[in-house]
């Protein structure tokens, strides 16, 4: 394969996920969503912390993590549609529930930087 084979099949794999982007970028918006893009993207945290813990490279882990995106989205929308809770805190429950099951697999000494970079995004959240 040469170099300019590569070059066409990243420009369309780029075309494509840009075309995806655009339009749950688009869907997010309009349904007022903004805050749980945010934390939903946070689910893959713990499919890279095990990674970590398991010696895989942290790729496969964020692929991993990709699917406690899928899972928590179907939680959040199980949850939604039994509860009269709104999005919003149904939204947070599941963020706060994966950091601490990432926080359960990450060894001694790095528990309290996570937890510091935490309390860093709330307590400024502009530059998150």
């Amino acid at each position: 394969m040469n170099i300019g084979m590569i070059v066409l099949y990243a420009l369309g794999i780029g075309t494509v996920f840009g075309m995806l982007a655009a339009y749950i970028g688009i869907t997010v918006i309009t349904e007022r969503m903004g805050l749980m893009a945010g934390s939903l993207g946070h689910l893959a945290v713990p499919g890279i912390v095990l990674a970590q813990h398991f010696g895989f490279d942290v790729t496969i882990g964020a692929l991993v993590g990709s699917l406690f995106i899928g899972f928590g989205t179907m939680v959040i929308w199980y949850l939604e549609q039994k509860t009269k809770l709104p999005t919003e805190a149904l939204t947070v429950f599941i963020f706060s529930s994966s950091l601490a099951v990432a926080l359960l697999f990450l060894p001694h000494a790095e528990p309290r930087a996570l937890l510091c970079l935490v309390t860093f995004y709330i307590l400024r959240p502009d530059l998150a």
